[in-house]
């Protein structure tokens, strides 16, 4: 089958997958944009599919192309129903942008459109999808299980046994709804992630701030080439990118109102998070910390919010736990943590503290500088609350590069621009909405200078 075909058959999985989130995501719906309903549908359906692939597997009905298909078209035919009738009553983000957010919103499409080219151009050749996410959906998928060895072969320890399973069980349950495995193909589902990265943003500020505040965000978002790139199709930082910002927008939701559709998607993003790389427990931690700390309303409410950010990722690791057995870190040394080692720890923390000045703060110096003047310049957009998680999370990323096995340096230069670039759709939201409440201003600030001369 040429190119075209395969791509096409691809689209259509992926497409199934984000209507089918839909269908099942619709409790959730109350208060989302359009735009933001069709993230939520494409990042939940792609997590359902791969659940109810894992089902069919335990079940060793084996992954049947046409088990899985019949089990969700049937659900994706019920959820077009439901769309058509839903359609005329959805609203936000059919608001006027004018030119500016027409042209905002062209340049952002021409990126997702760049990064789709370029991320099915060859089969996906990143080191960490061959050795990692793509050797285990392969796996799954050709043995139609989820087997043993992938947890506890001396032989495969290079494949991280420890991480979490839903991109490759998401990657197979793609490939058995379109009946085969098919590494080029299968990428398209990374430019789909980013697109639907930048639409969770521009919506959710389009409801939130105004339309071009959505317009700036989407662009901010599909623009950034240091995340959508070749390089990291088949990895995991794209569709983590996409489970980081959903729990920050359920987290500023829950701020506002602990409701169940807020809640909903506060536990459903928790899982994501969790499920998608070991680092977003760390993540939907820190927004459950900051909503008790930080949050408005009554304390039953925000300690119930926090439960639905935390709850599921640590429901996520009790039953990986117990389905896989207990696995060591490869990359870390959590033995550094034992009193008899302590100066050792103190000693790399020392050391880290100069590698990180040199290997990422000067390096950084410029543009970090200009974010700090933008900052000092700018009003507060109602976002400011994602700050502190922001600065926890780069803060732990940094703190985990002194417990590497193989020293902080490898890890700083092999890892951690890729795991931080993941942040930036969420900084993207902070940056977008101060930037239009700075804009808001100034234009209320011509309207009553106006108003003071013609008097």
């Amino acid at each position: 089958m040429n190119l075209l075909g395969r791509l096409a058959g691809a689209g259509l999985a992926i497409a199934v997958a984000a209507v089918f989130g839909r269908f099942l995501l619709r409790p959730a719906e109350p208060g989302l944009s359009r735009a933001e309903r069709w993230a939520w549908g494409l990042a939940g359906g792609l997590a359902a599919v791969a659940a109810l692939d894992a089902l069919l597997l335990a079940a060793r009905i084996g992954s049947s192309p046409w088990a899985l298909r019949a089990a969700v078209l049937a659900a994706a035919a019920a959820a077009g129903v439901v769309l058509r009738r839903r359609a005329s009553s959805e609203g936000h983000g059919s608001r006027r942008t004018g030119w500016l957010g027409r042209a905002l919103w062209l340049a952002g499409g021409a990126a997702v459109l760049l990064f789709a080219v370029e991320a099915v151009s060859e089969p996906m050749w990143a080191t960490d999808y061959l050795a990692i996410w793509g050797f285990k959906g392969k796996t799954i998928w050709a043995t139609a299980s989820v087997p043993g060895r992938l947890f506890h072969d001396v032989a495969t320890e290079w494949s991280h046994p420890e991480y979490p399973l839903l991109l490759p069980l998401a990657l197979a349950s793609l490939s058995s709804l379109k009946g085969s495995w098919d590494s080029q193909s299968l990428a398209l589902v990374y430019p789909a992630l980013q697109l639907a990265t930048a639409l969770a943003a521009a919506g959710f500020l389009s409801r939130r701030r105004r339309p071009i505040a959505g317009a700036v965000g989407f662009f901010l978002v599909a623009s950034f080439f240091p995340l959508y790139r070749a390089f990291h199709t088949g990895m995991a930082e794209i569709p983590f990118a996409l489970a980081l910002l959903l729990a920050a927008t359920a987290f500023l939701d829950l701020r506002e109102s602990a409701g169940r559709p807020a809640l909903a998607r506060a536990a459903l993003a928790s899982l994501l998070c969790a499920a998608t790389k070991q680092e977003g427990a760390v993540w939907v931690g820190l927004l459950a910390v900051a909503l008790l700390l930080n949050g408005r309303g009554r304390a039953r409410g925000r300690v119930v919010g926090a439960l639905c950010l935390a709850g599921p990722a640590i429901a996520h690791a009790i039953a990986l736990r117990l389905a896989r057995g207990p696995l060591a870190d490869r990359d870390f040394d959590l033995g550094l943590l034992s009193p008899a080692r302590l100066s050792e720890l103190l000693a790399r923390f020392g050391e880290l503290g100069g590698v990180l000045l040199r290997r990422a703060v000067l390096p950084m110096a410029l543009p970090l500088s200009l974010a700090a003047v933008f900052f000092l310049v700018s009003r507060r957009g109602g976002a400011e609350a994602l700050l502190p998680p922001l600065a926890g999370q780069i803060a732990v990323y940094a703190l985990a590069l002194a417990f590497c096995r193989y020293g902080e340096v490898w890890l700083l230069e092999t890892s951690f621009d890729r795991i931080a670039s993941a942040l930036f759709p969420t900084a993207a939201v902070v940056l977008a909405a101060r930037l239009d409440a700075t804009w808001a201003a100034s234009g209320a600030d011509r309207a009553a200078t106006h108003r003071m001369e013609g008097a």
